[in-house]
This record gives structure tokens, C-alpha cells and sequence, in this order.
């Protein structure tokens, strides 16, 4: 329940004035308190297509053709996404997890908070390798909600549209990006 303002001055014993006045001061509210604000399920994806900013942009991703279904269950790649991964101490598994987002086609940029381990060394061998890889070091463990805001930055400034994160630990599988990147 919510109280509402009061108009013009009264004080605390108004409050306890008749069942109908109090009312009309405090009424339950929901999330979405008029009916008409719900859209009705249709089945389909019509609903969120028109409420999309750019709705030929979200026609396809979000119905996918005829019958709703996706066509190809793999989108084309673009070079306008770029994969996050944060790493500390990940050395042992900074090069398969790289090694999977850029066959999948996609780039990387690889955050480092000066892992003790080596982890920055290896993310810089696989930059030099490929054009596709990128390095961000930080100068100490600085933490990952730190690392996420200085990926997005950088990776909005070089115009990358889609920004998408992942744990270079394999908690988050590679073969999950193509579906994700949909």
C-alpha cells in the first residue's frame, strides 16, 4: 500500500476520518496498476516487435520468419560484437576460452587485473596473434563489476554494437554465444 499525499493541510487525526475517505488516500498499486497496460498474449512475438525502438531491426531476430522459428539456428556473424572475458589467475584457461569466442567469430577483449599468475602475459601472446583479440590491463585486482564498466566503455567507444560477457573459467560455454548473440 501506498500513502498519498494529502491535500491542503490536515493533520494526523484526519487520517482516521470515515472507511471511504481513507480510501481514497491509500489505494494498492501494482506494478502495472491499469488493465490496459498488459498486452495480451498472443503467441507471438508481435507485442515485443512494436515496443522495439528499431522494430525492422527486431522483426527477425524476434519472430524469425514464418511460423515464429528461426530459420538458421546459428545468425550470421558480425564484427560489431565483442565477447568480455575479466580474467584473475586464469591461466590455465585463457587460451581455450579465447581460442572458442574467436571460432565462433567473434572478438575479444580480455580484462586483466594484473593476475599474479601470468594471465596478463598469455592475453597479450594471443593479442599479438590475432587482430581480433584485445588486452586491457588494470593495475590490481580491481573487481569484476570495475572490469564489466571498463570493457563496455571501451567497447562502445571502438563501436562495437553488441557487448556480451563471460567467465574465462568455462562456467560459461562457448557454444552457448551463437543462441546468446541471437
Amino acid at each position: 500500500m501506498r500513502l498519498q499525499a494529502l491535500e491542503g493541510r490536515r493533520r494526523a487525526r484526519d487520517l482516521q476520518g470515515h472507511e471511504a475517505a481513507r480510501q481514497r488516500r491509500l489505494r494498492r498499486r501494482s506494478a502495472l496498476p491499469r488493465p490496459q497496460a498488459w498486452l495480451p498474449d498472443r503467441g507471438g512475438a508481435g507485442a515485443l516487435v512494436r515496443l522495439h525502438p528499431q522494430p525492422h531491426l527486431a522483426t527477425s531476430a524476434l519472430c524469425g520468419g514464418a511460423g515464429g522459428h528461426r530459420q538458421d539456428p546459428v545468425p550470421q556473424m558480425t564484427a560489431d560484437t565483442l565477447v568480455i572475458l575479466p580474467t584473475y589467475n586464469e591461466k590455465d584457461n585463457l587460451e581455450a576460452a579465447v581460442g572458442g569466442v574467436r571460432e565462433a567469430g567473434y572478438d575479444v577483449l580480455v580484462v586483466d587485473d594484473n593476475s599474479p599468475d601470468g594471465t596478463g602475459r598469455i592475453a597479450d601472446r594471443l593479442a599479438a596473434a590475432d587482430k581480433g583479440v584485445t588486452v586491457l590491463h588494470r593495475s590490481g585486482k580491481l573487481g569484476l563489476g570495475s572490469a564489466y564498466v571498463d570493457a563496455f566503455k571501451l567497447g562502445l567507444g571502438r563501436g562495437y554494437g553488441l557487448l556480451v560477457e563471460m567467465d574465462a573459467d568455462g562456467s560459461h560455454r562457448v557454444e552457448h554465444l551463437p543462441a546468446i548473440v541471437a
